[in-house]
């Protein structure tokens, strides 16, 4: 089914004309723009989350990998929680890299010129993008 016209819509098809459809016309596209912005501010905000679950489950991964010290190696440790959550094999190698990384960071020397920071705190953005605040 066609969706019901705004009230705005109603009154300019029946209006005066040719003015009344041009801003009908306009505000049909601001309130686009707004449904625009507002699809961007959710992505964004959807990636915070997602990025967030991510460092969560890679905090996890070390937890699980410490409890395990004694009987696996590290990578055979984050391995095994991956099984164990049955997380998609996308997320789980960015799971599974990230948490190595953490590790990594602890165990090998530092990378000349490495302007990341360990995985496991907020991480160095060498080119940021200036997103406007609504």
């Amino acid at each position: 089914p066609a969706p019901e016209p705004e009230p705005e819509e109603e009154a300019a098809a029946g209006g005066s004309g040719r003015s009344d459809a041009l801003f009908s016309r306009l505000r049909r596209r601001v309130r686009g723009r707004v449904l625009d912005e507002l699809r961007d501010r959710n992505n964004l905000a959807a990636a915070r989350t997602e990025d967030s679950i991510l460092e969560t489950h890679v905090e996890n991964a070390l937890v699980f990998r410490k409890a395990l010290a004694d009987e696996l190696s590290a990578p055979e440790a984050v391995e095994m929680y991956l099984e164990t959550m049955m997380l998609p094999e996308g997320v789980s190698d960015v799971i599974y890299n990230r948490s190595l990384r953490v590790l990594a960071d602890q165990v090998l020397p530092p990378i000349p010129n490495d302007s990341a920071t360990p995985a496991g705190s907020e991480a160095v953005v060498a080119a940021s993008v200036e997103v406007p605040r609504a």
